[in-house]
């Protein structure tokens, strides 16, 4: 039944900008109504969009728990598949690298 359905939320990290009409680094989408736009009662379905280029603080600006993980997936991400060499995935097979 519909009822029993769990809710649904999609986070999509991009290294390119989305939305340009937006300056905003994080989005958010839920069903709305088309004319009056107000968000339907029962959205169990949310999008989240990080753009990562649009996100410009320094080390010395950061000031969220937000700000540091998006300071940390832009500048230290890379340093981790260099530790995971060698690790296997769940289906068994190497971690191409």
């Amino acid at each position: 039944m519909y009822a029993d359905l769990k809710p649904v939320i999609s986070l999509t990290i991009a290294d390119f900008i989305m939305f340009q009409e937006s300056e905003k680094i994080i989005t958010h989408f839920a069903f709305k109504e088309w004319d009056n736009y107000f968000v339907y009662p029962d959205s169990d379905l949310e999008l989240f969009f990080v753009e990562l280029p649009k996100f410009k603080k320094k080390l010395a600006n950061l000031e969220t728990m937000t700000d540091k993980w998006l300071y940390f997936i832009i500048f230290f991400v890379g340093l981790i598949p260099h530790r995971l060499h060698g690790v296997q995935n769940y289906l068994g097979e190497r971690i191409p690298m």
